[in-house]
């Protein structure tokens, strides 16, 4: 490692200026922030090595040949093998082409953040018209976080050639770390544990991993670690299908010769799919077409099912005839409603509000909840107010018996939603409880749903919880739970959560002491734009 990287890779400056440089801005952030101090010591330290060898030595020589400069080399170079090697983690920019690229898009004071490894403090901007410095900012830092997927992401558009580079490179990254998660759901899968495989494919497939899409699109259609639904596990499988995947269209074929998927894809695309799939002598293709194929159309494959009493094949027939302009399209999915399909009550529940008003609608949203809609359950709680001007989770205390009826019928709205899993209004209960209004206080049912909205991955929840803990009593152990909770939501981005932190360190409280450092850094995170 060049041990001018350690001061700076603008050579134009003189060495002490770099030095005094670097040590004004490492103290400026020492005396303003909480941080680590360790970190700070051994960065200030290795500065002043470099600048000591900097100093004793022509800045145009390479070599090191006496046993001193020798050791401080060494001494500088031991943490990084590869000297080409961007982005470790202790030191980020180890090459002059990094800092060269770093320098056009941080500023000093913010590197010097990035080496304390104070990320969070480094405010991203927002993207404007070809302007690709914020993407840039981004990118570094993702690859410093190895979040190396979103630093693909932000690297796809940009034309410079060296940001291709790292676009490559992230690419390359992320596909390695999607192959061993694969191979990770396939063995959670071996081992039954589905919610854990659904979770980690559901991550996959969001961050564009089309191999995972087979996998949770099983999960989806067999209802394995996650509420069944056909249409979306689908939906997964056949856009791979589509594609080379030979293990979607197995899959495809299997679910089709099951019955599970008929109405969703009709004989003759199944038939052609594996014809094609056949020419790869696979066994499997080879003997499925072997067994041959009904000659049927896919409205006249619905209409079997029909008969056969499948309101689902009747709620897709009638979305297919009302697509060709044909009004029989809605008897079918009024009877598909009447039959019990959830999507055509919604469906109809949608076409009344959008064409008369949300009272001709309110019926079919009825019917859809009754169903196991919980949009459509939601919808009716958001639109159950009539005297009240704010919704339960807004209002604190009693306002007046009529609001109080109203709002005691949303909240019990809200509650079956909570228990058929929306997140959003486990949060919305959560508050409600807590605050007793407009039922009876119940801190450990609130907390229970807050602690699953935050299993679910919802952001809010850590800021309430910590809420809890800070107010349950006077112990250690529950102030440090509560603390614990509230960085969590500062760490996600949750501005209550830092607002919260950063007045508490401000004045000091029952929390924690005053610690104007710690309150900084709240306020810079409140302030960073992302």
């Amino acid at each position: 490692m060049n041990p001018y990287l350690v001061i700076s890779s603008c050579k134009d400056k003189a060495d002490g200026e770099l030095y005094e440089t670097w040590v004004r801005i490492f103290s400026d952030i020492n005396n303003t922030f909480e941080i680590d101090q360790d970190k700070f010591n051994y960065l200030t330290n290795r500065l002043g090595r470099a600048y000591t060898i900097c100093s004793r030595r022509d800045r145009n020589k390479e070599a090191y040949v006496d046993e001193e400069d020798c050791k401080e080399y060494t001494a500088l170079s031991y943490l990084e093998k590869e000297e080409n090697n961007s982005f470790n983690g202790d030191y980020p920019f180890f090459n002059d082409e990094d800092m060269e690229l770093a320098y056009k898009v941080f500023s000093l004071r913010e590197i010097a953040l990035i080496q304390l490894g104070e990320l969070e403090l480094i405010a991203c901007g927002r993207k404007e018209d070809f302007n690709y410095r914020p993407q840039i900012r981004k990118g570094l830092l993702y690859e410093i976080k190895k979040d190396f997927y979103n630093a693909y992401k932000c690297y796809e558009n940009i034309p410079e050639n060296c940001i291709k580079l790292r676009y490559e490179s992230c690419k390359k990254k992320m596909q390695n770390e999607h192959n061993e998660a694969l191979v990770e759901v396939r063995r959670l899968i071996e081992e039954k544990k589905y919610e854990e495989a659904y979770t980690l494919s559901n991550k996959l497939v969001n961050q564009e991993c089309d191999e995972a899409k087979e996998i949770l699109g099983i999960l989806l259609i067999k209802g394995l670690g996650v509420a069944k639904n056909i249409k979306k596990g689908f939906e997964y499988i056949y856009s791979q299908a589509l594609t080379s995947s030979y293990e979607a269209k197995k899959a495809l074929i299997k679910l089709f010769d099951e019955g599970i998927i008929k109405g969703l894809i009709d004989e003759d695309e199944v038939e052609t799919i594996c014809r094609d799939a056949s020419r790869s002598k696979d066994p499997f293709f080879v003997e499925r077409v072997n067994q041959g194929f009904l000659d049927e159309s896919k409205e006249e494959a619905l209409k079997k099912m029909i008969d056969k009493g499948d309101a689902t094949a009747l709620w897709l027939l009638g979305k297919e005839l009302l697509d060709l302009d044909n009004e029989e399209g809605t008897s079918l999915i009024i009877e598909a409603s009447d039959k019990g399909n959830v999507e055509a009550s919604l469906y109809l529940a949608k076409t009344c509000e959008e064409l008369y008003s949300k009272e001709a609608a309110r019926d079919y949203y009825e019917i859809a909840s009754s169903q196991g809609s919980i949009e459509a359950l939601k919808w009716i709680g958001e639109n159950s107010l009539f005297i009240a001007s704010i919704p339960f989770y807004q209002a604190s205390s009693f306002i007046n018996d009529k609001v109080l009826q109203e709002h005691i019928k949303q909240y019990e709205t809200y509650l079956e939603c909570a228990k058929r899993g929306d997140d959003d209004a486990m949060i919305k209960i959560a508050v409600a409880l807590m605050n007793g209004y407009p039922i009876k206080k119940d801190i450990d049912t609130a907390l229970s749903f807050l602690l699953k909205a935050d299993e679910l991955g919802n952001l809010k929840a850590s800021y309430y919880i910590g809420q809890i803990y800070e107010e349950k009593d006077n112990t250690k152990e529950s102030k440090q739970l509560s603390l614990s909770w509230y960085e969590k939501g500062a760490r996600q981005g949750d501005a209550l959560a830092i607002s919260h932190l950063y007045t508490s360190y401000l004045h000091g409280d029952s929390l924690v002491n005053k610690n104007i450092k710690k309150a900084n850094r709240y306020m810079y995170m409140l302030h960073s734009e992302d």
